[in-house]
Order: C-alpha cells, then structure tokens, then sequence
C-alpha cells in the first residue's frame, strides 16, 4: 500500500519541483523555487544514491525520475525526499540570507514545495507530509502515524540480480557504471547487516568505515586464535573493499576525467565486481549465522 502512494510521486511536473525547475511563489516580482541543481549535481546525487548515471546523458528531470524509481524499489522515498529538502542544500540559493533567518527561510520554501506536489496528489485524494524527518504519502483524511522504516531486504538473489546487471554493463563496455554497481552492493549489503543488528550504520557513503563497524558488531576481526590461513584471507578483505572504493572514486561516472583517473580493462571491471558480490555473499553468510546463534 505505501509503496502504491509513493507511485504518485513519479511525475515530471514534482521531479521539476525537487530540482528547482518549477516556481513556488512571486515574492516582489522574483520567483520562489527549490535550490537549483544543475545535471553535474543531479548525476553525483544519482550515484551516491544508488542510480549509475552519467553526467550529459539525459534531462535534469530524468536523474529525479531515476532516482525516484530506485527509491521505491528499496523503501527509501522519504530519505530521498530528506536529500533535497535538508537544509544543506540550501546553503548556496540562500547565501544572501542573513544566518538567524535561514532555517525560517529554508522552512518556508520547504513548506511551498511540498504544498506544490500535493497540489499534484491532490485529486487522487492523498498529500505528503512531513513528520518530524520523515517524509510519507498519505491519504488525505488519515491520521498520521510513522511507521519504524522496513528494512530492505538484501539477499543472495538481490546479490546475484545486482552483479548480473553490472556483469551485462562490463560486456556493455559500461566500466564506470559497473564501478558504481559494485560499489552500491557492498555498500547496501554493510548497511543491511550493521541495521540487522538494531543500530545505524556509522557513514554512508564511507564503505570502510561502514566494514569496520561491521567487523565490530560480528566480531569479525582477525584474531591470533585464527588459523592463519583464515586470518591472511580475513585481512585481505579491507584491501579488496578499498580497491574497490577507489576504483569507483576514481574511475566512476560520478566524477570527471581528471589526472587521478585511471585506465582499467573490461576483465578489471570484471574482477571487481565479482570481487563486491563474492564478499556481499560472505558477509551476508556471517550475518545470518549469527542471527541462527542469537549472538547478542
């Protein structure tokens, strides 16, 4: 059922409004809108959230209307809501704002721009509200009531699907975006365990500081009661996770070509992708095993 409301958002005239295409308000003959976000901001947005995408591809619109999709996939429209509404976002559109009127101001257009979309939802009967940093579509007569997030599964054959499409975009010759896909799976699988666990993964968007705190709450770490065959591959996971972070960093669709750029081969790419789905299938296999021992 929520994921059938959050369908409403996908609509070119709300993706328009998010990345400040659409006005809001006339104040003194000026027009009030979101923060502009040009395509470079829009494509380094996608790929942080997930969605390969490469600068130049496609309408400012359209990286929106992807991320979008990719957030009702995996439960995570109010955190992407939360990416465009947050009030970092505003720190260059309201630059001249005097600081002790800023979050009054970056409040207001919030409050414009979500009345906006709902003047979009409003027919089917439903609108979007803001509870506290959470952002749900509901009907319009229901009480509002915000549920704990459902946490995304991820699972062998969510590995398996992932790698599989990132496997066709190497044979595709898509080196970078399959990059950013090996990335995203470890990052999605980190995540998931460290949220099974009951607590919120430590960085976002830092896949070695999210395996350590992995490491920390699986007990993970090498230790010298380790066969030292077991305790030399154990250790060899932190280089393959960075190899990994750097590639994509480096070599990705998020960033231009630049003098850190490297040149990589379709069987690199390759390798680096079968190296994400190999340690996601490992860390899932640790997770569960503990969930099967009720370690605390």
């Amino acid at each position: 059922m929520e994921e059938d409301l959050n369908k409403l958002l996908m609509q070119k005239e709300i993706y328009q409004i998010l990345d400040g295409d659409s006005a809001l308000d006339e104040v003194d003959g000026c027009e009030v809108k979101m923060p502009y976000l040009s395509g470079p901001v829009l494509a380094g947005m996608s790929v942080d959230f997930g969605v390969p995408a490469v600068y130049g591809s496609q309408s400012r619109w359209c990286y929106v209307e992807d991320m979008m999709s990719r957030a009702i996939d995996t439960g995570r429209v109010s955190q992407l809501l939360g990416m465009f509404f947050n009030s970092p976002q505003f720190a260059d559109a309201l630059d001249d704002v005097p600081p002790d009127s800023f979050e009054a101001e970056h409040d207001r257009i919030v409050r414009l721009a979500i009345g906006a979309i709902n003047r979009r939802l409003f027919f089917g009967g439903n609108e979007l509200r803001q509870v506290g940093s959470n952002y749900v579509v509901v009907p319009k007569n229901s009480p509002t009531v915000i549920e704990a997030p459902k946490l995304k599964v991820i699972d062998r054959q969510y590995v398996k699907m992932l790698s599989e499409r990132a496997i066709q975009d190497v044979g595709d010759g898509r080196l970078d975006s399959a990059l950013t896909e090996a990335r995203t799976l470890l990052e999605e699988t980190f995540c998931y365990v460290v949220e099974l666990r009951g607590e919120q993964p430590s960085s976002k968007g830092d896949i070695n500081r999210l395996y350590s705190q992995v490491s920390d709450l699986y007990g993970m770490h090498a230790t010298k009661e380790m066969d030292v065959r077991v305790r030399t591959l154990i250790s060899g996971l932190n280089k393959v996770i960075s190899a990994i972070s750097d590639m994509r960093n480096n070599n990705s669709d998020a960033h231009g070509v630049g003098e850190r750029r490297v040149s990589i081969r379709d069987y690199h790419a390759r390798l680096a992708v079968n190296s994400a789905a190999t340690l996601a299938d490992f860390i899932l296999s640790v997770a569960e095993h503990a969930e099967a021992k009720g370690d605390d």
